[in-house]
């Protein structure tokens, strides 16, 4: 119980810095970008969610950074990213894309075999690359608009299509089974520390090149999505390789 209290303690504590900040700086433009129609409640709901990651997730993921080896965090991720590999594949079956379909299927073959459960990337060894896809970029592909960008509490970026995507992209992903489980707190701890450690070099970088940063993550977002929903089977997170270095501008959302 003490444990669970000092993340209870540092997510009231979280409250109170967001709203000690009182409400984010907004631009003199906020609100003019077509796609963020709502860039007033989208910053405050972003300099929240900033303050429970300072304050709870970032340290947590700090310690599993400096404590896992490496060679365990890889293991981990590839495992995470096998498990990722089913919503993936069956959202190809719902946008008709049967080539990547089978793909998505030798890739979960392989990686679960041969990758002994996904811990080593034994499929892109043979030229089978990963992939990604949810029910958000199925409802692009379906010809669903994206509507404004919109920050969701705790989840981060979305669009309105995208987070309305969320409920029925559940019933496709097997993770949901592990909710019922005894073991889902362990999972669902591992699975954020995991995603959260993977984003020090982008943010490393991106604080280096002193951009805003809820520009920077919101014109990211929107691109990938947009390239996702275009075709592109697995848009990367950015590297800003120096301070000269912009983050991609996001073209026309699909």
């Amino acid at each position: 119980m003490t444990v669970i209290h000092a993340l209870l303690r540092r997510f009231a504590l979280a409250l109170l810095v967001a709203a000690a900040s009182g409400c984010a700086t907004l631009p003199p433009d906020a609100g003019q970008n077509p796609a963020d129609p709502w860039e007033a409640y989208n910053r405050n709901v972003a300099l929240f969610n900033e303050g429970v990651d300072s304050l709870i997730v970032k340290p947590l993921a700090q310690i599993y950074d400096g404590v896992v080896p490496q060679p365990v965090r890889t293991c981990i991720g590839n495992i995470l990213d096998n498990l990722r590999m089913v919503p993936t594949t069956l959202n190809r079956l719902l946008q008709a894309e049967i080539d990547l379909f089978g793909h998505g299927i030798g890739r979960l073959l392989v990686n679960t075999t041969v990758g002994f459960a996904g811990c080593f990337d034994a499929a892109s060894d043979l030229g089978i690359p990963a992939q990604y896809s949810d029910f958000g970029v199925t409802l692009g592909k379906w010809g669903v608009d994206p509507g404004p960008y919109f920050v969701l509490p705790l989840l981060g970026p979305s669009t309105v299509r995208d987070a309305a995507g969320r409920i029925p992209g559940d019933f496709l992903n097997p993770q949901i089974q592990l909710r019922q489980a005894s073991q889902y707190p362990v999972y669902f701890t591992v699975d954020v520390l995991d995603t959260r450690s993977r984003l020090f070099p982008v943010e490393k970088r991106l604080e280096e090149t002193g951009l805003d940063r809820y520009t920077a993550v919101r014109d990211f977002y929107l691109d990938r999505r947009r390239r996702l929903v275009g075709g592109e089977i697995n848009a990367p997170l950015p590297v800003y390789e120096d301070p000269g270095d912009d983050p991609p501008a996001p073209a026309a959302s699909k």
